[in-house]
């Protein structure tokens, strides 16, 4: 029995009737099955806008937050006014408490934007504007949790007093945690050690500037976070420890609860116009240098003052042909309280 000459190959377009090997030529004219999904990037949830403080705005350029001093105690003597006397070693009963204003401002309108032509809508296999509209809502929220995080450096190294007696900024722990002249990593359990002492470090730092142990958070980069959850003295719970290993999660340490992002900014950042906070700043990975890899902070180390939550609207444009989707978000983000945070930098040993 002899092979049959000629075939009717389906695949290829206009072929010959005899095999090809080449993939493309063979498989021409079929095409693929739609999956029924869209793969897109992760979405990089909004993580810090809920724990720092915030206030929304009415008919105005921004929120006046308060920040108020403290007031001194004296023993009394018996008989004396407490209005007009003072105690044996001379100080005024009465305190002069300080009293002073920070003014977040609303930046400009932040927009995410993008058109879809019709046609294309009707060509396509999947309707494609609510994924787009979540994209562009997600990228919003990415840059707001940059944003809020540059809040919270401008916090740690702020160094101008807002009144008389303002407690000191929170400054910068710096952990070795690169090999000297180059950008490895030390050892992983050296790096581990280094990251661990310095959130102590950041942590008594806060308790000595009377910041309250509540609300206590502790954002860091991704880079870094393994340090954190594969560090088997942070997940012990013979003595404490929260997390889990097989779920690489870290939940608590040293008084922080533990929150991981990737919107840590990580370049030189100048100030944008339209940008009315003045939070910039050189957050660049410079060669095993000084690199911010992460935040300790209180609640009220940084202030968002919002007049529009983050939203996604849909329009068509017929003079377009074509559906026009716009995300926004009308708000700005401030330091507050500099004594509330600590920035975490990595250096070379």
């Amino acid at each position: 029995m002899t092979d049959a000459s000629k075939l009717a190959f389906l695949g290829q377009d206009n072929g010959g009737g005899t095999f090809s090997a080449t993939y493309a030529t063979q498989n021409a004219l079929f095409k693929s099955v739609f999956a029924g999904l869209v793969t897109r990037a992760y979405e990089q949830q909004r993580k810090l806008f809920p724990l720092i403080t915030s206030r929304t705005v009415r008919n105005a350029r921004g929120v006046n937050f308060p920040l108020m001093g403290g007031a001194s105690a004296s023993f009394h003597t018996p008989g004396e006014s407490i209005i007009s006397s003072a105690d044996a070693g001379g100080t005024d009963y009465l305190s002069n408490i300080k009293v002073a204003n920070k003014e977040v401002k609303l930046n400009d309108l932040l927009i995410a934007s993008c058109m879809t032509d019709k046609l294309d809508e009707l060509k396509n296999e999947f309707d494609a504007r609510a994924d787009l509209a979540a994209e562009l809502g997600r990228v919003l929220a990415d840059k707001e949790d940059e944003l809020i995080f540059r809040a919270l450096y401008a916090s740690a190294t702020r160094t101008g007093d807002l009144y008389t007696g303002e407690p000191d900024e929170g400054g910068t722990v710096e952990l070795e945690l690169y090999g000297s002249g180059g950008t490895t990593p030390l050892a992983f359990d050296t790096v581990a050690s280094n990251l661990l002492d310095g959130l102590f470090a950041a942590a008594s730092r806060l308790d000595q500037r009377n910041v309250p142990e509540n609300d206590r958070y502790f954002v860091i980069d991704p880079e870094w976070f393994h340090y954190l959850s594969g560090n088997t003295t942070v997940l012990n719970r013979d003595w404490g420890g929260s997390g889990a290993l097989a779920d690489n999660k870290v939940f608590r340490v040293a008084g922080f609860d533990v929150v991981k992002s990737a919107n840590i900014p990580r370049t030189d950042i100048s100030a944008e116009a339209g940008e009315n906070s003045g939070t910039e700043g050189n957050f660049l990975h410079d060669n095993g240098g000084i690199n911010i890899m992460g935040m300790c902070f209180h609640k009220g180390a940084a202030a968002c003052a919002k007049a529009m939550d983050v939203g996604v609207e849909t329009s068509w444009m017929p003079e377009y042909q074509g559906h026009l989707l716009a995300a926004k978000v009308a708000a700005g983000y401030d330091s507050l309280r500099r004594e509330g945070a600590v920035a975490i930098s990595g250096v070379q040993a």
